[in-house]
C-alpha cells in the first residue's frame, strides 16, 4: 500500500530528466543489497531517495539517466508528513523540468489543483494507516521497508502509536531507529553439497543489529538457484580487526546463549541490538563453541 506516480513526458523533442532534478538538493540516494540500502550507488533502473535529516521509508524512482518518455515513483504506506512532501515536491520539480508532462496518481490524471488535494489526502492517511495496524488484533507484526533497512512494529510499537493524534512521534521512531550508528547483519547463504547454511558476520568493536531468532530474509536469492529455499542451519562469524586470526565460526544458538544479558537490547519486534564484542569476549566465545564446517 503507497503513493504511485508515474509521470510521462510528452511531445516530440524528450529531455532526459538528470539526477540533480530528482534530488532537489535535500534528497541523497542509494540501492538495495537485497536487505540494506548501499549509500550512494544507483541501480540498474532505479534507487531509494531519502531525507537524510529525517530517516523514514523512502522513496523508490525507476529511473535512468537515458530514459526519456517516464519516471515512476513510489512512496509506502505508513510513511510522514515530511516524506510525503518530499514526494509531491519532487513531482513538482519533475513537472517544471518536463514541461509538457502528464502526471497520474494510483492510475488516475490529476491537475495542479487536484495534486494539491492528493497531497494532503494522502499526509492524513498515513496517520489512518499506522492506527489501523496498531488497532489490529488480528496482524501481530508489520514489516516496515525503510531508507536503510527494515523495521518490524510489533506489540511494544503498537501500544505506543495506538492513542497517536499525530505523527510526530512515528517519524522521530523511523529516523532514530535508523540514524544510529551500528551494523544491519545481512545473512550470507551457502550452498553445502546438499543443503543451504545461513551466515552472519559480527565484527569486534562493532555494534550490530542481528535477529533473535533468525530467518531468511524477504525476497533473498540462493546461490545457483535464483530463488528462496530452506535454511538447514544458521551459523555466526566471528572476526577481529586488532589481531589478525582466522575468524571464528560458531552456532547461532550457542552464540546468542554466550552472550551476558547486558550485551542485547530490545531493538524491535524480531531484532535485538548487539552491543560492541571485544577482542577477548570474541575469542572466549569463538574457543569455546567454534565449529568446523
Amino acid at each position: 500500500m503507497g503513493v504511485d506516480v508515474t509521470i510521462t513526458q510528452k511531445g516530440l523533442f524528450k529531455k532526459n530528466l538528470p539526477l540533480e532534478i530528482l534530488l532537489g538538493g535535500k534528497l541523497k540516494y542509494g540501492r538495495f543489497d537485497g536487505l540494506r540500502l548501499i549509500e550512494g550507488e544507483l541501480g540498474e533502473e532505479g534507487f531509494v531517495a531519502y531525507l537524510p535529516d529525517r530517516l523514514a521509508r523512502g522513496i523508490g524512482i525507476d529511473w535512468n539517466a537515458q530514459k526519456k518518455d517516464s519516471v515512476y515513483l513510489r512512496l509506502p504506506f505508513p510513511s510522514t508528513l515530511e516524506e510525503t512532501d518530499a514526494l509531491y515536491d519532487l513531482i513538482q520539480r519533475i513537472k517544471g523540468y518536463w514541461t509538457n508532462c502528464k502526471v497520474e496518481i494510483d492510475g488516475a490524471i490529476l491537475n495542479e489543483n487536484e495534486l494539491e488535494e492528493s497531497r494532503k489526502i494522502n499526509r492524513n492517511f498515513n496517520l489512518e494507516v499506522l492506527k489501523n495496524f496498531c488497532n489490529d488484533e488480528e496482524q501481530e507484526s508489520l514489516t516496515i521497508f525503510c531508507a536503510l533497512w527494515p523495521l518490524v512494529l510489533g506489540e511494544k510499537e503498537k501500544e505506543r502509536f495506538r492513542e497517536a493524534e499525530d505523527l510526530k512521534d512515528f517519524s522521530d521512531y523511523l529516523h532514530n531507529m535508523q540514524a544510529i550508528d551500528v551494523y544491519y547483519a545481512k545473512p550470507a547463504i551457502y550452498k553445502r553439497k546438499e543443503d543451504f547454511i545461513g551466515m552472519f558476520a559480527i565484527t569486534e568493536s562493532t555494534p550490530s543489529i542481528i535477529p533473535s531468532s533468525p530467518k531468511i530474509p524477504f525476497g533473498l536469492e540462493f546461490p545457483g538457484t535464483g530463488k528462496e529455499s530452506a535454511i538447514s542451519a544458521w551459523y555466526v562469524t566471528l572476526v577481529s580487526l586488532s589481531k589478525e586470526q582466522e575468524p571464528y565460526v560458531v552456532n547461532f544458538i550457542d552464540f546468542m546463549n554466550a552472550l551476558p544479558p547486558e550485551k542485547l537490547n530490545y531493538y524491535d519486534a524480531e531484532n535485538v541490538l548487539l552491543k560492541e564484542l571485544s577482542l577477548d569476549e570474541i575469542i572466549a566465545i569463538g574457543e569455546k563453541y567454534k565449529v568446523e564446517l
